[in-house]
Parts: structure tokens; sequence; C-alpha cells
């Protein structure tokens, strides 16, 4: 008896030092950033943050599918291409997969609704607002497409031919999938200019305490109130307030607890820029770039708005 107890405690101890010493992969942190045409991952455990050196070439952008396969842009021999990496693998080393043939101004990079294809910006024109192409990378046939969206602007900054995408295209502008069937945002509505949790018998305000005026800079007359996600622990609730103006929108994103005591501005975050996200601990992840623990206290990670949530 006594053989069999030691011979288990030594393949527990074995085990355990396998564990402990098995390669990490990148998947494992918590988000990645871009900063200093660099990737860094960062791990919620340890609060540090790793540049990943296998990448020389200069990095610009970056979004993650939901299998853990990372997609970015980089800058090199005057031109912008499209790299993969697998955050599954360890020791994962980019592959290079397509040219975005792109020359002048890009702007954004995102999946259409199902990331069977990735969209980048390209062609920007700023009449009337961000006009673009669509240059379209198909992850099946490993082939990039440009959907016209506009074909050209004369010198008297006049828009000539405007299309549209078709619907069947599924892109979204935020790359958000709209296609589930089941709202997880039910029971929080909009009302007038407020936002109510209404659930257990009850009916709580969520904004009713946020001075807009105060944080955006002037007198709004009209405001959009727009419930976006809930935090893992659906306690908290993410809020977008935003007013058009002109060719833009001025806003900014709040975050409430479902019993409407907490109310707290995130500070430097912009309606027309990437939405804050929620990561696993309950931490929200915004701005340019802040990290706001589920306490509440706000750390700053990096100087970036280029980043996005691995799990």
């Amino acid at each position: 008896m006594k053989k069999s107890f030691y011979l288990f405690a030594v393949l527990a101890l074995l085990f355990a030092g396998c564990e402990r010493n098995k390669p990490k992969t990148l998947l494992q942190n918590d988000f990645l950033y871009v900063e200093n045409n660099g990737i860094y991952f960062y791990d919620l455990k340890t609060h540090e943050a790793t540049r990943y050196a296998n990448e020389t070439d200069s990095v610009v952008n970056a979004i993650c599918s939901k299998k853990g396969v990372l997609y970015y842009s980089v800058e090199k021999d005057n031109g912008l291409f499209l790299k993969s990496l697998d955050l599954n693998v360890v020791d994962a080393m980019p592959e290079q997969l397509a040219d975005w043939d792109v020359t002048g101004e890009y702007g954004e990079m995102y999946f259409n609704y199902d990331e069977t294809q990735i969209a980048l910006e390209r062609d920007m024109s700023w009449w009337a607002g961000p006009l673009y192409n669509l240059a379209v990378y198909d992850i099946a046939t490993k082939n990039v497409t440009v959907n016209e969206l506009y074909n050209i602007v004369t010198e008297d900054d006049e828009v000539v031919d405007v299309e549209f995408l078709d619907d069947n295209n599924s892109f979204d502008r935020w790359g958000v999938n709209n296609t589930s069937v089941e709202d997880p945002m039910a029971g929080i509505i909009e009302v007038d200019d407020y936002v109510y949790y209404v659930g257990e018998g009850q009916r709580v305000c969520l904004n009713d305490k946020i001075n807009y005026d105060e944080c955006i800079g002037f007198e709004l007359e009209i405001c959009d109130q727009n419930p976006i996600s809930l935090d893992p622990t659906r306690t908290k609730v993410l809020i977008c307030v935003s007013v058009a103006m002109g060719d833009g929108v001025l806003g900014t994103y709040i975050v409430s607890s479902l019993d409407g005591k907490e109310q707290k501005v995130l500070e430097g975050t912009d309606p027309e820029g990437i939405a804050p996200e929620w990561l696993s601990d309950g931490s929200l992840l915004y701005g340019s770039l802040s990290l706001m623990a589920p306490d509440g206290n706000v750390t700053t990670v990096a100087k970036s708005d280029k980043y996005c949530v691995l799990h």
C-alpha cells in the first residue's frame, strides 16, 4: 500500500512539473495591442506586456478570429501586406497571405459576420465624411477583391457613381455579428433620454447620474443612448452615448451597474473609435489604452487604439 502511495505521489509531482514547464501559447494571454510598430501580448495575471519578437515588419493593425488566428497588416516595401499568426501554436511564426495593393490612405480592418472574409478600407477620401473602397480578402480562396463603394472624387469635391455593398456581403462597419437569435441585452431598454434595466420586478435608471453636457463639452438636444454589452458577470452594462454633428458623431461611452448605483464615464472614448470590450475577469478595455478593473480602478496600459481581446 505504501509503495502504491509513493508511486502515485511521484507521478503527481512529475505531472505538476510538466504542467508548469509546458510551453505557453500566445492565445493564453488576455489581449493584444499594436504599439511602436509591434504586437504586444498582455497577461492579466502578471500585468505584463510582451512584444512578439518573430515579427520584424511594421505592424499597423490587428484583429483576432474566434478560432484564435490573428490577422494583421504590415507596411513594407512601400506597400501594405496581410499576415496571419496561429495563436494556438507554440512558437507560432507569421505567414504572409496577400498584398492589399494599397498605395494611398487606408482605414480600419475587420471581419464579416462569419469570419470568412476580412475587409480593409482603402482609397480613403474625406468629402462629406470618410468615403472609401473596400478591399476584401477571402480566407478560403486567399484572394483579394475590391468592392467599389465610390469610384472617383472630382476636383470640385463631387462624388461620382456612388455604390453600396449588397447585404449578402455581411460586412458591418464595426465588425459586429448581428445575426444572433438570442438577445443578450434583453431587459435593458431605452426610453427618451434614459436607459433602464427592467428585471426582477424592478425598473432601474442606468444613466441618470451622468452629466452629458459636461463630459461631451456642450449642451445636447438630441442624444442616442445605445446599450452595447453586459460584463461577464451580467451585473454591469456598457452604454454608448452619441449625437450626430454634421458629418461626424460626438459622444462617449459609460459603464453602469444594473442597480444604477455606479455610473462612470469612460474618459477618452469616442463612438467613432473602437468600442470598449469586456475581458474574462470583468475588466474593461477601452480608449487608447486603458484597463478598468472590476473595482473601478483604471490603469493606463499603452498609447494605442489598436487592440483586440483574445478570449
